[in-house]
């Protein structure tokens, strides 16, 4: 005996299909999930690993199930513990460094890389993810298990290498780039400018941007300007400076900067956030010292949650040689501060000169010193390209919007029509006002 269900309930079923299909954007949505095996180059909570996560709980949010391998412990498994990531400590070493290498530091990392190779395809395996995602260009074990088992690899490039962390890789630059290329099914860059910088070694094809979120810094702030709040900058002016104390993160230039200002009769305090090698934060002494900055100057070392300083200041300065993104821009635009940033790198692509912060030539102390001067004189410049820059990052950089992108980029082609063109009609027919049928 067939079964003739009632009409109505029909209707009821395809309009109930058609709310659904709205509510989950044009009518598409992921027909099916993967594992993923993440690798992540440190156990640290820096900007890269930031990265991860929010690729991760992106990812989680669209049905697809994470794995990671950490090289060590830290902070990271605390973080993936709360999201409810399973993870590995396997001791994979990188194939590049900021220290230089010898001959048998060589060939232990070469022999290391081979080893830990195995273990990061057996982790793989045991949890059968069939695409392997590397965070970072400075480690290259998840890109060969991924061709030892013959699945997908994606790379997501946050740097330039030598020029923002002074990396050397084991097998030079060049050659390194383009087993980057080869070893990847896709290349995420975190910039258009780290993209094209790294295009003439990865086919075009290959290559997508998708900028971060930068989520952590959204709730921190909590989408309020933050110009208002108490500040100890209401004495002085104050300018901070974030991020790892090398020389391509430019701290050096902001010291001149600020002693040029000294020179000149207008004192500002600058508080440098961050560690680095001894030898470099000696250069930075020793310029306090030529300039009697000590009473103008704080070292506050690595900080878990730079947002304190942040609040705390009038400005934020971003003098990196060369940045590939620059989260610290973006988090300073989310506290509503303006941002006085380097004509260099992805800075450019962030502050448009005068309508959200401001720019200075690279290197250029003077014109740095002039920048800081201008917003010191001028509180409602200071207030108007703070608010404009807090509104543009709060509309570009959102969660939404970015597991959209980096969905995309992953699985072009891994979304269905949730209902097809004919359906649809029908749907769109009884939703106008089509009445059931009636004896």
């Amino acid at each position: 005996m067939t079964v003739q269900w009632p009409r109505v309930d029909l209707e009821i079923v395809l309009l109930l299909e058609y709310l659904r299909c709205r509510l989950l954007k044009e009518c598409s949505y992921q027909v099916y999930t993967v594992t993923i095996c993440f690798i992540s180059h440190s156990s640290e909570m820096g900007g890269a690993e930031r990265v991860l996560l929010e690729s991760i709980e992106a990812l989680q949010k669209r049905g697809h199930n994470c794995k990671v391998v950490l090289p060590a412990n830290g902070l990271m498994q605390d973080a993936l513990e709360r999201i409810d990531v399973e993870y590995r400590i396997i001791s994979f070493p990188l194939w590049g460094s900021s220290t230089g290498m010898h001959v048998a530091a060589w060939f232990k990392t070469v022999l290391g890389t081979i080893w830990n190779v195995v273990l990061v395809a057996r982790a793989v395996r045991q949890w059968k993810a069939s695409m392997v995602y590397t965070s970072t260009v400075t480690v290259c074990v998840g890109a060969l298990a991924a061709r030892l088992l013959g699945i997908p690899h994606i790379w997501h490039i946050q740097e330039f290498g030598r020029d923002d962390h002074g990396i050397t890789f084991i097998l030079g630059e060049n050659r390194s780039r383009r087993l980057v290329g080869t070893l990847s099914a896709k290349c995420i860059f975190v910039s258009a400018t780290l993209a094209t910088d790294y295009s003439p070694f990865i086919p075009r094809e290959k290559i997508a941007v998708v900028y971060p979120c930068v989520q952590a810094v959204t709730s921190q702030f909590g989408g309020a300007n933050t110009q208002n709040k108490p500040s100890r900058s209401q004495i002085r002016f104050r300018c901070v400076i974030v991020g790892t104390v090398i020389e391509g993160k430019g701290q050096a230039i902001s010291l001149q900067a600020i002693a040029l200002l000294k020179k000149a009769g207008s004192i500002v305090d600058l508080v440098i956030v961050g560690d680095g090698p001894p030898s470099y934060r000696s250069v930075l002494n020793e310029i306090i010292m030529e300039n009697n900055l000590s009473n103008q100057v704080s070292f506050t070392g690595r900080l878990q949650d730079p947002s304190v300083e942040i609040r705390l200041a009038d400005v934020l300065l971003v003098c990196s040689r060369r940045e590939a993104f620059g989260r610290t821009t973006i988090e300073g635009m989310f506290a509503g501060k303006p941002v006085i940033g380097a004509r260099s790198g992805a800075t450019e692509e962030l502050i448009q000169n005068g309508v959200n912060g401001l720019l200075f030539r690279n290197g250029d102390a003077e014109e740095l010193a002039a920048r800081i001067l201008e917003l010191k004189e001028h509180p409602d410049l200071t207030v108007r390209l703070g608010l404009a820059a807090q509104a543009w990052a709060m509309n570009r950089f959102t969660a939404e919007r970015f597991a959209d992108d980096l969905c995309s980029a992953l699985f072009p082609s891994s979304t269905v029509p949730l209902c097809t063109p004919a359906l649809h009609d029908e749907i769109s027919a009884i939703s106008v006002g089509s009445q059931p049928n009636q004896k």
